[in-house]
């Protein structure tokens, strides 16, 4: 009887393990349209248009025609959902954007960059110090930042100019000048205000303007317990209880703003460039956000609050290096400088610039040096307006909380509220 050698033999068999072991890898890249053999990128995004995103692809891929991108922009309404949803199906994007305050809901899916793409080291000298703080990790940064904001207070130029009065530094001052730009009719409804609070339901960016008082106030917003909680609390609501300078049926803030109906406003650099293009006859500008007093007995910390879009990796994309050598190339400063240049010209509504080394071009812009300059005192939480997490997303649910108690007007039960909510996402309450 004629005998086969044992490596003939086992040949079928190490042909099927060796097939099984591809089909396990495969799955485990996820089933994204992209990623063939590396060479395929998917990018989600929902905040950016889709000419720069298709310039920032053309751009990289007249050195490598072997790369083949496709940026798809999902509506903003339900995309954490939508994003969450693709990836639990394994059908995750290769690249997509996330907020700042998201990277708790998606850490563990969240590819590190890695150390020959950029180190830690050389993230902290590249991008503002709120990127690093919310970014790291322990075995790498969690996304490439393009753009990062943070709060100013927008002035109406006309408005001011005829009262005679001056921008306030400070809060005491803000709340003084408020009853002076208040118009109302014969029937005592508001014609003109001086700014939207005290209310939250059509104000912009109150959790963004609760949170900035309170780290101005020295509270840890992940456990806002004490006088000085209480007094930002207090000093919120003062805008409707005595001042009552704003009414719910009003249209949202931003709108009204942009119709010149408003004295001041406080939102991120990028409502800037929308308000512009809202109405181009607006004379307005942007100025830093005031800070409370400080004394030789009274050392408070100067504040503002930082609100961003991220650029993250999907740890299992079958494209990561591919994904993250096009991430390196469209953040160095000669295609960021292209990218600006381009998006400023177009009128398009984005934020300033991620890149330290881009602050002093922008310095002196109108709407963006207000954000540049205040990025040394920028921080950040989960505390953001916008965002559009859904439901169960982490802002939205904080959002509730807070809003709570300030129609309560007292803390109450707000920090064992705040440590179910963190709890979810691994975070420490007391951090």
């Amino acid at each position: 009887m004629l005998r086969l050698p044992k490596k003939i033999l086992l040949l079928p068999i190490v042909i099927i393990i060796v097939l099984l072991v591809l089909l396990v890898i495969r799955s485990l890249g996820g089933g994204t349209p992209g990623g063939q053999e590396g060479k395929e990128i998917v990018w989600w995004g929902n905040t950016m248009d889709e000419s720069l995103a298709r310039f920032l692809i053309e751009e990289y891929t007249q050195d490598h025609s072997d790369i083949k991108i496709t940026y798809e922009k999902k509506p903003a309404d339900d995309y954490r959902e939508r994003l969450t949803n693709a990836i639990a199906k394994g059908e995750g994007p290769d690249i997509f954007r996330l907020h700042n305050t998201w990277i708790p809901m998606f850490k563990k899916d969240l590819d590190p960059m890695p150390g020959n793409v950029m180190t830690a080291e050389e993230f902290s000298k590249t991008f503002y110090q709120v990127a690093s703080a919310d970014l790291s990790s322990g075995n790498g940064m969690l996304g490439m930042p393009l753009e990062f904001d943070n709060l100013g207070l927008f002035i109406n130029e006309d408005i001011f100019a005829l009262s005679g009065l001056s921008v306030p530094e400070i809060w005491d001052d803000f709340r003084s000048i408020v009853p002076s730009f208040i118009v109302r009719d014969n029937r005592n409804r508001i014609q003109q205000s001086a700014i939207a609070l005290g209310e939250t339901e059509n104000v912009d960016h109150w959790p963004e303007f609760v949170a900035t008082l309170m780290l101005q106030n020295g509270v840890r917003l992940s456990n806002p317990v004490g006088g000085n909680a209480e007094d930002v609390l207090t000093y919120y609501n003062t805008f409707q209880t005595r001042e009552r300078v704003w009414d719910t049926a009003l249209p949202r803030s931003t709108e009204y703003f942009a119709q010149g109906k408003l004295a001041m406003y406080f939102g991120p650099a990028w409502r800037a460039l929308q308000i512009r293009n809202i109405n181009p006859d607006l004379k307005f500008k942007v100025v830093p956000v005031p800070q409370l007093p400080t004394d030789e007995l009274v050392e408070r910390p100067t504040a503002t609050y930082s609100v961003y879009w991220v650029e993250g990796v999907w740890n299992r994309s079958q494209s990561k290096r591919a994904a993250w050598e096009f991430l390196k190339f469209i953040s160095s400063k000669e295609i960021m400088d292209a990218l600006y240049q381009k998006a400023l010209n177009e009128g398009h509504v984005i934020s300033p610039p991620s890149r330290v080394d881009m602050g002093g071009e922008f310095e002196d812009h109108p709407y963006f040096g207000t954000a540049i300059k205040q990025s040394s005192f920028a921080q950040t939480w989960y505390l953001a307006d916008n965002t559009n997490d859904g439901p169960t997303g982490i802002n939205t649910q904080l959002n509730t909380f807070f809003k709570e108690a300030l129609k309560r007007g007292s803390i109450g039960n707000l920090p064992s509220e705040i440590t179910k909510v963190l709890s979810q996402y691994g975070l420490n309450p007391q951090k």
